[in-house]
């Protein structure tokens, strides 16, 4: 009997919250067929999303611990979770969600902050050459690859 009234609750659980991510969904659209920000609902959605992660039983997550935080995975590489917190310290954009759901890969991450780093190291003074030199081994991109994200977009 307890068993099955804590598979009912949690059945429910999942379709009140699986109805409230689809409203929200469809607000978004809403606010942005009229140009209207979207930054706080998709932060209340992300929280909404960790919340759940945190429902769910701890066999479906892994977590490890980078940087001195515990980061929630599900199928993540370490590589990946590396940029991911590179993103978000040095570009201050939480995409974790995004790359979860294959939205964003880890080559879109690495051109973003290829892009980012090459007009701060620019703008420092260091010379073009040894930018390009030093995103390559920090990215793993070879040289030619950089000048072509760099200079054709």
């Amino acid at each position: 009997m307890k068993t099955v009234e804590i598979s009912q609750s949690g059945e429910m659980l999942t379709a009140a919250y699986e109805e409230l991510m689809e409203k929200i969904s469809e607000h978004v659209t809403v606010l942005a067929m009229h140009d209207e920000p979207i930054d706080g609902i998709m932060t209340a959605k992300r929280g909404l999303y960790r919340l759940k992660e945190q429902l769910e039983s701890p066999k479906k997550l892994q977590t490890s611990e980078m940087n001195g935080e515990i980061a929630c995975k599900i199928g993540i590489s370490q590589s990946l979770m590396w940029l991911i917190e590179e993103t978000q310290r040095k570009l201050g954009i939480d995409v974790l969600e995004s790359v979860k759901i294959g939205m964003v890969g880890e080559d879109d991450l690495k051109r973003v902050l290829i892009q980012y780093e090459y007009l701060e190291l620019a703008k420092e003074g260091y010379k073009y050459k040894d930018i390009k030199q030093l995103l390559s081994c920090r990215y793993d991109w070879s040289v030619s690859r950089i000048e072509k994200l760099v200079y054709r977009g």
